[in-house]
């Protein structure tokens, strides 16, 4: 079944969490989304979920910084 991202959702959570939290958040998300990156693998294309999480704590991290 494929993932769908909850944008309002995730947006809401990235503000809670501290920079470390966002960080470490971002990485795994990345991690996860190179691991679903594969045809055999991700027939519901979970990959973009994955990403989708990665842009929401990027923007986070880059908002804090002033660079939003």
């Amino acid at each position: 079944m494929r993932k769908q991202i909850d944008w309002n959702a995730e947006v809401a959570k990235a503000k809670e969490m501290t920079n470390t939290q966002l960080w470490y958040a971002r990485r795994d998300a990345a991690e996860t989304a190179r691991l679903w990156n594969n045809p055999d693998t991700d027939a519901d294309g979970n990959y973009g979920f994955y990403m989708d999480q990665v842009s929401v704590y990027h923007a986070e991290l880059n908002r804090r910084k002033g660079g939003n």
